[in-house]
């Protein structure tokens, strides 16, 4: 007994589907070639959506009011007018190790 001789007409159709072995190398050209063109749609859809969503943040590893902070400040205002998008310095005193 085969693999699919016990499934009933409508699952013997999908299971068969799922392969390429009763296609032409044409008709199996075609079917990866719409698997592709699948996800290239679904692709494009993804990269629809804005980058970054949220605010981006920047951690600088000294205490505020430093020379560190005073040019993270600076690369920031920066980043944030050619970027489009609003940069959060946070200041985490100790976290460089």
């Amino acid at each position: 007994m085969s693999g699919i001789e016990g499934l009933s007409d409508a699952n013997k159709g999908i299971f068969t589907m799922a392969s390429c072995r009763h296609l032409s190398i044409a008709g199996c050209a075609r079917t990866l070639l719409a698997a592709i063109v699948g996800l290239m749609v679904l692709a494009g859809a993804a990269l629809a959506q804005t980058y970054p969503t949220k605010p981006i943040t920047m951690i600088v590893v000294f205490a505020p009011g430093g020379p560190t902070d005073v040019l993270a400040r600076i690369i920031a205002d920066h980043m944030s007018r050619t970027l489009g998008q609003s940069i959060v310095i946070e200041n985490v005193a100790g976290a460089g190790g």
